[in-house]
């Protein structure tokens, strides 16, 4: 008599190709947790979901048709692709119940019906606490469920894709006051983050460390360790005017002796 194989359970996770660095570090998260008990399908993972030569519509089609359990990952990139509707809507009338997955943006940012699904917050531990227990239940498997770790990873991610700094109500820590432990690779990128959003003027006024540190929500001294290096890695135009014990303040680098090759003509091209 021939053994049967049992298959595991499938994960579907929708996002816009911005997001691939995102979706797949779900991906992996998911399949540590679980256990390798699963089988989770990310159409921008060209090593497992999609290979070379393949029909890529073909096989999210054939995937769409097997998940047992359909994830959508909403980022502010994300907003008003039609792809992610696409996606969903078919998930919808193939019998799924899609699980919409915030990442610094609101349920209420969306049209319907994604406005009218109940949505987890990727940047707070107690909503993927939440969210690894409603997976678990469904595919009757059983995980483990820190969601803290995978926060941080998260919101530092989306920072380096986009540059924007999560909405102050979001705070990767069961504390919302709690200072983050990170990295320092991580906590540059925050720190280019905000540098980035502030407006033209204010790039060039005092920063206080403490001030900084107290935004991002960084642990004391950390903005003071690693402005320099951020800022001279943002922009080789903008140099240290003045730095003191509790603040440095930028100036824009006056440009002298720049020789600018003229410009050639070339097949009727500039």
């Amino acid at each position: 008599m021939a053994k049967q194989t049992i298959k595991n359970p499938i994960i579907f996770i929708s996002h816009v190709t911005e997001d691939a660095e995102i979706a797949l570090a779900l991906k992996e998260w998911l399949e540590t947790k679980f256990a390798g008990s699963i089988e989770i399908f990310v159409s921008s993972d060209k090593k497992e979901s999609l290979s070379g030569g393949k029909d890529w519509w073909d096989t999210i089609r054939k995937y769409l048709k097997k998940a047992d359990v359909f994830l959508v990952l909403l980022s502010a990139r994300a907003i008003n692709r039609r792809w992610i509707y696409f996606e969903t809507g078919g998930a919808y009338f193939l019998g799924k119940d899609p699980i919409p997955l915030t990442l610094n943006t609101k349920i209420t940012d969306w049209n319907p019906p994604l406005s009218q699904l109940q949505a987890y917050d990727l940047v707070q531990p107690k909503d993927i606490h939440a969210l690894i227990h409603v997976i678990a239940k469904e595919l009757n498997r059983k995980a483990t469920d820190d969601g803290i770790e995978l926060s941080k990873k998260l919101v530092t991610l989306d920072i380096k894709t986009s540059g924007n700094l999560p909405a102050k109500s979001n705070v990767v820590s069961e504390d919302a006051t709690a200072p983050r432990t990170l990295s320092d690779t991580d906590a540059s990128i925050f720190i280019e983050g905000w540098y980035k959003k502030l407006p033209n003027e204010e790039k060039y006024l005092p920063i206080t460390y403490s001030v900084v540190d107290k935004t991002l929500t960084l642990q004391p001294g950390t903005t003071e360790r690693l402005i320099e290096d951020v800022i001279k890695r943002y922009s080789e135009y903008i140099q240290v005017k003045s730095r003191g014990k509790e603040a440095i303040m930028f100036e824009q680098k006056l440009m002298t002796n720049v020789a600018v090759a003229p410009r050639s003509y070339n097949a009727g091209r500039w």
